[in-house]
């Protein structure tokens, strides 16, 4: 039987995570647990996610925000998906909630940048097993942002498969109505090309020069 981690970093007061920890008794098998984890004063959520697993037991890792929503066909089809490809870096497709005609668009372009490029972000719902997540040192505590967009590379730089499972995992649109949907969705873009490009010249080094 998987035994399956689930780590949710939250920072200090955040109310939307408290609706998650209240649903995940039901929609959990018994062979999982979930271990919360705070960045603390002065650290940022690598630091929360690398905490998170050290203090957890499981075989297998599923990173999930606490923004989350997910139910239990989607934590079977994880684990059916984990016992059938145990070493591939595992993710969902993205949903926003609530939904508008533009939250709908952001939603099509995550699932297009992870399908066609490979790259899911952390509120696709990672998940690893634990033995290659440690051999790949975990994320990293030294980005401001993007630790699971830095983490995603360094899988595939290691020659880690990806896995998209045929399931939805939702997560809040609430920054892009805090603080503007254009301008959040450009910011998300030019974060993700200064990331993505010196770490695809990592990987084309790998693949072509070792």
């Amino acid at each position: 039987m998987i035994k399956l981690s689930v780590v949710i970093p939250i920072k200090q007061g955040d109310n939307e995570s408290k609706e998650l920890l209240e649903i995940l008794p039901d929609v959990l098998t018994e062979n999982c647990e979930v271990v919360v984890s705070s960045p603390g004063k002065g650290h940022n959520r690598a630091y929360a996610l690398n905490r998170g697993v050290e203090k957890s037991s499981g075989e297998f890792l599923w990173f999930v925000h606490g923004d989350s929503r997910f139910g239990k066909n989607e934590v079977t089809q994880l684990l059916e998906s984990i016992e059938r490809l145990p070493d591939n870096l595992h993710y969902f497709k993205l949903r926003f909630y609530p939904s508008n005609f533009f939250m709908s668009l952001n939603s099509i372009g995550a699932n297009l940048r992870s399908f066609l490029i490979g790259c899911p972000y952390g509120d696709q719902g990672l998940c690893i097993k634990r033995n290659i997540f440690m051999k790949l040192g975990g994320f990293d505590e030294t980005t401001r942002y993007g630790e699971d967009h830095l983490f995603v590379w360094k899988c595939h730089q290691n020659k880690i498969k990806l896995n998209c499972i045929d399931g939805y995992i939702q997560t809040s649109s609430r920054k892009y109505r805090n603080n503007g949907w254009l301008k959040t969705t450009l910011l998300h873009q030019f974060l993700f090309f200064k990331q993505a490009i010196p770490e695809a010249r990592k990987l084309l080094k790998t693949r072509f020069f070792s």
